[in-house]
């Protein structure tokens, strides 16, 4: 039997996505006082996800599990131990931030709407939404599903990870700090590191990432199977063939795009990945996601259009030659960051990698790496963009 369609309903500012993406920008429009009615279909729960992400000391944020001030980067060469003056790193609980999400919403007199999108239009003086339950009609739409018209390049690489939570016979983690990457292990087409998120000292998060420039579904691409192989090896080196169990595993893939169109008119906006949001160089998303959030809830506060942040050009170009080397030489992309950490402060790099530092810092932080890998792959990115 069909689900029976409600009148329309009304709301000041409509959130379509219950995602990272979402659930930030309806608790800052929460904070600046303004009402937001988040439509979701409820087909990606996000009460067993977790992300790993770094915040500024001093930043209040209900959905962090646990954090660390200490961070370790390991290669074949040696071994940094990082503290943090400006940041901590910390894991973000989904259960905690759907739960500070819907706090938000009771404060603000919003709510959650259960349903799938099936199409916005904008009608420049109210935009309509129609859902599977229904239509809504609201004065704005900020969506990170992806269903407003945008300009999506093909992706210039993928990330993908394999991850196992594994538990030890013996202590074999240090709690108090985590491994932010190890590339202690093969660079076999494309770059490869793996990062570490102690629970307990018996305990801990262990995952692979690969950034490729070949699908991980395609014949060249990263295959599950030998993602676990590496894994399985990695783990065997540091802790011990047959001194620890594997008691949960996650897996995934992210599109890497440097350049993405936001898809904009005078009422809706897109958020999140669907923005460009995801950081292409690192796949991280968190940081400029929150910094997005809280501009679009000042602008919607102020009365302002809808814009949120716009990433510079430059960072966008450092990504584009980020991604060119770690497709065609990943050695020495896995050999420079390391040096990137040895020779800058870490809150300095991590700055950086959230597009939060000057031009004269983004100098220092690339004079500090090996000239000749990232000059070639920048002429490589330039001659494409000629052809």
């Amino acid at each position: 039997m069909a689900t029976p369609r409600r009148p329309a309903d009304h709301a000041r500012v409509a959130v379509l996505g219950g995602g990272v993406a979402g659930s930030l920008v309806v608790s800052a429009l929460a904070r600046v006082a303004v009402p937001s009615l988040l439509v979701d279909n409820g087909s990606h729960p996000i009460d067993d996800r977790r992300w790993g992400t770094w915040l500024p000391i001093g930043t209040t944020e209900p959905a962090v599990a646990r954090s660390w001030h200490r961070l370790e980067v390991r290669s074949g060469t040696g071994h940094l131990a990082l503290g943090l003056r400006e940041h901590r790193y910390a894991e973000i609980s989904g259960e905690a931030l759907r739960e500070a999400t819907d706090e938000a919403m009771d404060r603000s007199g919003g709510r959650r709407l259960t349903a799938r999108v099936l199409g916005v239009v904008d009608h420049g003086d109210s935009v309509v939404v129609t859902t599977s339950t229904g239509d809504v009609v609201s004065d704005l739409v900020l969506d990170s599903t992806g269903v407003l018209p945008g300009e999506l390049q093909q992706p210039r690489a993928w990330m993908s990870f394999e991850g196992w939570e594994v538990e030890c016979d013996l202590p074999a983690f240090d709690p108090g700090s985590m491994v932010l990457m190890d590339f202690r292990v093969p660079q076999c087409g494309g770059l490869a590191f793996v990062y570490t998120v102690p629970t307990t000292p018996a305990r801990a998060l262990v995952e692979l990432t690969t950034i490729s420039a070949s699908c991980p579904a395609s014949p060249s691409g990263p295959s599950s199977l030998a993602m676990s192989g590496t894994l399985t090896a990695h783990l065997d080196a540091v802790v011990g063939r047959g001194r620890y169990r594997v008691v949960r595993e996650e897996r995934g893939t992210i599109p890497l795009r440097p350049r993405v169109v936001r898809a904009v008119t005078g009422s809706t906006l897109a958020i999140g990945a669907a923005a460009g949001l995801v950081k292409a160089s690192t796949g991280y998303g968190w940081p400029l996601m929150r910094r997005d959030a809280e501009a679009i809830a000042a602008q919607v506060a102020q009365g302002l259009p809808m814009v949120g942040v716009r990433r510079r050009s430059r960072h966008v170009a450092l990504d584009e030659v980020f991604l060119r080397l770690a497709a065609d030489d990943p050695e020495s992309l896995a050999t420079a960051l390391p040096l990137l950490f040895a020779r800058n402060p870490a809150d300095l790099v991590l700055r950086f990698l959230a597009e939060e530092t000057s031009p004269l810092e983004e100098l220092r932080l690339v004079s500090s790496l090996p000239v000749g890998p990232f000059a070639a792959a920048a002429t490589r990115v330039l001659a494409q963009h000629l052809r």
